[in-house]
């Protein structure tokens, strides 16, 4: 099975393609390495829709592509998440963990770190700035750090370095169940948009069990 999950165009056409497969002979190299039940996919297009150039990424259980972004030194940020594997180089904090890769033009992996709670956390998208550092949106099911909890699940954001370096992280929500599914960055106003949904305590009437959810943010830096 294989689902292509997120796409970004190139200004120069083409496209490159983030996902999951459990398959592993459709690659016309033989190069793609098996590395567990599932895998991160990332496939480079040209304008045409041929493959340029196709990798594989993961540990030894279940890995998956959330989102994909391209940075402003012309890689590649991936977004995602991965089960509790063996794979020292990305780490493991519990459950599954949010999974981010940075990878060249080429699909070259240039860092790879898992990052998380003793439970059960998810990286579901992904922004660049124009500094270079990246923000992650989702959701935890634990309280990752420090922070305290909000409720049964919480949103969740992570400022990294270029290099992968956690610089801050927040969760935001209500007593219910909240998730980040979106995320952008408002360079003139230094501020992050967040999109998600919650079931917590409504300021509205209405019967749904669920509500979008807007969160707005500042981008910590000074003024």
């Amino acid at each position: 099975m294989t689902v292509l999950q997120q796409l970004r165009l190139h200004p120069g056409g083409g496209c490159t393609i983030a996902g999951q497969t459990r398959s592993y002979d459709g690659d016309p190299s033989g190069n793609n390495k098996h590395y567990g039940e599932s895998d991160i996919w990332v496939i480079r297009l040209d304008r045409y829709g041929r493959i340029i150039w196709q990798k594989t990424f993961g540990n030894s259980g279940e890995d998956g592509a959330t989102d994909i972004e391209l940075s402003g030194d012309g890689c590649y940020i991936i977004s995602g998440y991965a089960a509790a594997g063996d794979d020292d180089a990305a780490g493991s904090y519990g459950g599954s963990d949010a999974l981010i890769l940075k990878i060249d033009s080429s699909g070259k992996l240039l860092w790879k770190r898992s990052y998380g709670s003793s439970s059960s956390d998810l990286g579901i998208a992904a922004e660049c700035c124009s500094n270079g550092d990246f923000v992650i949106a989702g959701v935890s099911f634990n309280k990752p750090g420090n922070m305290s909890s909000w409720g049964d699940y919480d949103g969740w954001l992570i400022r990294l370095d270029p290099s992968g370096t956690v610089l801050w992280e927040k969760n935001f929500g209500s007593s219910g169940e909240d998730w980040g599914y979106d995320i952008d960055y408002c360079a003139e106003e230094r501020e992050f948009i967040i999109a998600g949904m919650t079931t917590g305590p409504k300021d509205h009437q209405g019967s749904s069990d669920s509500d979008l959810l807007l969160v707005k943010i500042d981008d910590g830096s000074a003024d």
